[in-house]
């Protein structure tokens, strides 16, 4: 089983190739500007033996900067603003966990994931690659991936940073929301108005 995975790793770093990801250990990257686009192979044991699902996510420098948040050279599964299981890029929205314990197997499931990578993944980090991206995506707030506090504090940062008029609105529903559910923003307004003059 790991000499077919080491195997698959290298399918699908060929694959990947071709969209000018990189390989590093179980993890494909790919630098966009400042930001990173990561497509990391999350193994799991069970009674059945090896399985593995994908994980899918953008790394974005804006935020990490402002958020004082400590990474290597490249961004761990666990440093992403926003990311997403393989599963939850098709219509059903489920995770989608692979195994394979032969040849026939080994085939199907790189055919599998090489096909959802390609109709429904990559395409989708075209749009997301990018702070903008993630911005239309947060306002709009459809299936963003990230808390209700993250959604808002992410955006007051965005929308801050650009002089935005939007972000009075965000700011609002940000101190409503904290008042709510008793969370506490007043570092983070305190830093928006240092940063970038955003009256809060």
């Amino acid at each position: 089983m790991q000499e077919l995975f080491k195997q698959y790793l290298n399918e699908l770093s060929g694959f990947l190739k071709e969209y000018n990801f990189k390989k590093s250990g179980n993890s494909f990257y790919r630098k966009s500007g400042n930001n990173y686009e990561l497509i990391n192979i999350q193994k799991s044991r069970n009674s059945e033996g090896l399985r593995f699902t994908i994980n899918v996510g953008v790394f974005s420098k804006v935020l990490a900067d402002f958020f004082e948040e400590e990474i290597g050279k490249k961004p761990n599964v666990e440093d992403l603003h926003w990311s997403k299981r393989i599963g939850h890029f098709l219509p059903d929205k489920t995770d989608l966990w692979f195994k394979f314990g032969n040849e026939v197997e080994f085939e199907n499931v790189v055919i599998e994931s090489k096909s959802v990578l390609e109709k429904f993944v990559l395409p989708e980090m075209v749009s997301l690659k990018e702070d903008e991206g993630l911005e239309r995506l947060w306002m709009v707030n459809e299936a963003s991936y990230v808390t209700e506090f993250q959604r808002l504090l992410n955006l007051s940062v965005f929308l801050s940073r650009k002089r935005s008029p939007a972000v009075k609105e965000v700011i609002e529903d940000l101190k409503q929301y904290a008042k709510e559910k008793r969370l506490s923003v007043e570092y983070h307004l305190d830093k928006l108005n240092a940063e970038y003059a955003t009256k809060t």
